[in-house]
């Protein structure tokens, strides 16, 4: 299998920045995985409109799952940040999403936003502290 040439510049950080910058990276992405995990809001009481959080459950599992490949292809191919950045930026179209929904299908479709958007949060986080921890 060939090295993709933006997965090697992974490596370029061990060479430039030294403990302390590690540990901002652990800090950070700690901070970022926090702040996501005290998230569950569901608006559909709201609406009055609790048979639908089962189909959006279902649906935001499916979707999520068939955007973890994608995603880390995408890491892949531009940079870890890069990409870290493009799920914060779909986590947080689909978190306005739900807050400005007036319908539940609405919250729906932003649910599936931000899933795509959390799973990418998720796996990104993994993938950058896998590439910034040592093996020895």
């Amino acid at each position: 299998m060939p090295i993709v040439p933006n997965v090697m510049q992974i490596f370029g950080p061990d060479l430039v920045f030294g403990r302390m910058e590690d540990l901002d990276a652990y800090g950070s992405m700690a901070l970022v995985s926090f702040l996501y995990a005290l998230n569950e809001v569901f608006a559909a009481s709201a609406f009055e409109s609790h048979s639908p959080i089962g189909d959006i459950a279902v649906v935001v599992s499916i979707v999520s799952g068939i955007a973890r490949p994608f995603r880390a292809k995408v890491a892949d191919l531009s940079s870890r940040p890069m990409a870290l950045t493009l799920s914060v930026l779909v986590y947080a179209v689909g978190y306005i999403v739900v807050a400005s929904s007036t319908t539940i299908e609405a919250v729906g479709g932003g649910e599936v936003i931000y899933g795509v958007g959390n799973t990418g949060i998720d796996i990104m986080t993994s993938i950058i502290l896998a590439d910034i921890t040592s093996l020895q």
